[in-house]
C-alpha cells in the first residue's frame, strides 16, 4: 500500500498529492469540482467518501495512484449503481478507467494537464 500524503489546495486539505493534483488540473480547466462531496451508504453500515464530485459531468472521480484494486473497482461499480451517476477511477496519470451505467471503457489523458484528450460525451 501506498502511503498518501495530505496536502492543501486552495484551502482545502486533500489526502494525497495526487489528489491536490487533480484538483489543480481541474481548477486550470474551469471545471467546477467538489471535493469529497458525499458519504454514500453502499451497503447497510459501510459507507464511501468518493474524491470528487464532477459536476459539469454529473459524475463521481477516484483517485488512485496505481491500477485499481478488485475492492476498488467493487467500490466504484457499487456507488455507480447506488447513484445512478457514472463513476470516474482515474489510475495514476495515465488514463481513465470508467464505471458506471456503460460497460468500462479506456480512455488517454493528457500527459501534460492530466485530462481526458476526448471529449467527455454522456
Amino acid at each position: 500500500m501506498i502511503e498518501a500524503t495530505p496536502t492543501m489546495y486552495r484551502g482545502t486539505r486533500c489526502r494525497s498529492v495526487l489528489e491536490a493534483q487533480h484538483a489543480m488540473r481541474f481548477d486550470r480547466l474551469g471545471i467546477e469540482v467538489v471535493y469529497e462531496p458525499d458519504k454514500v451508504f453502499l451497503a447497510p453500515k459501510w459507507s464511501y467518501v468518493p474524491d470528487f464530485f464532477v459536476k459539469p459531468w454529473s459524475a463521481y472521480v477516484e483517485i488512485k495512484p496505481l491500477s485499481p484494486t478488485q475492492d476498488a473497482r467493487k467500490k466504484a461499480a457499487l456507488l455507480a449503481r447506488k447513484t445512478h451517476a457514472l463513476v470516474h477511477v482515474f489510475a495514476g496519470q495515465e488514463s481513465i478507467q470508467i464505471w458506471g451505467l456503460r460497460r468500462p471503457s479506456f480512455i488517454l489523458l493528457d500527459r501534460e494537464i492530466g485530462v481526458p484528450t476526448a471529449e467527455y460525451a454522456r
